[in-house]
């Protein structure tokens, strides 16, 4: 059985990023401060890269975003709404969901800027990407449609790491698996439980794959 909790089904989340509600993002002035403005947010999930497209989309073309490393495409954001909060509030709320994975720090226009300053890192108590070379040189690549198998196998564990996690409620980093055709490889990319569970994925498969060419059941 594999197991690890790495991702939060990005695919689901994408989907519901694509369907945005309407009127997502609201702005008025802050009944506090005299002259500030608080925002409303119902983000339906994605990545943190997704998060910020979703805001330069929803009244916040002119923000500047800066992401460190791997930020935008390696940190899943889970769904949100906060109502009446400085930007501030909303880098925080960021934080919060993802657990401390991510470092958000904001510069409001007027303070410093004429726009907003977006400044998005991985947090140093994150998850260290790992690299792992998975050999397979028997069976997937003998066929056109190798690198395809191969990325159905990475999907597969990727659905069943995604439950895993939507059930207990944490939160995780995604990977990737890129293949050489050329070298009869897969490199495997990210923290270390992703790693594994698509690693130990495609060793057990060309294992199987030994074992049928054995049995003379593959030519």
């Amino acid at each position: 059985m594999i197991t690890g909790l790495v991702l939060v089904g990005v695919a689901r989340a994408q989907t519901q990023t694509n369907a945005a509600p309407s009127r997502p993002v609201t702005s008025s002035e802050s009944g506090m401060v005299k002259g500030a403005r608080v925002y409303s947010i119902k983000f339906p999930g994605g990545t943190a890269g997704e998060f910020f497209d979703f805001l330069m989309t929803n009244g916040f073309s002119g923000d500047n975003i800066l992401f460190a490393g791997k930020a935008a495409a390696a940190m899943v954001v889970r769904p949100f709404a906060v109502k009446h909060v400085r930007l501030k509030d909303v880098a925080k709320s960021l934080e919060l969901v993802t657990e401390g994975r991510l470092t958000v720090e904001v510069v409001e226009k007027g303070e410093q800027s004429d726009e907003n300053i977006w400044r998005v890192k991985v947090s140093e108590t994150a998850s260290p990407i790992r690299t792992k070379t998975c050999a397979m040189p028997n069976y997937f690549f003998r066929t056109a449609k190798a690198a395809e198998r191969i990325s159905l196998i990475v999907k597969s564990v990727e659905e069943v790491l995604g439950r895993q996690l939507e059930m207990s409620g944490r939160m995780g980093e995604g990977g990737s698996a890129h293949t050489l055709d050329s070298e009869r490889i897969v490199v495997v990319v990210g923290p270390e439980e992703y790693v594994e569970a698509v690693s130990s994925a495609l060793e057990a498969a060309e294992k199987v794959a030994v074992a049928d060419v054995q049995a003379g059941k593959v030519k």
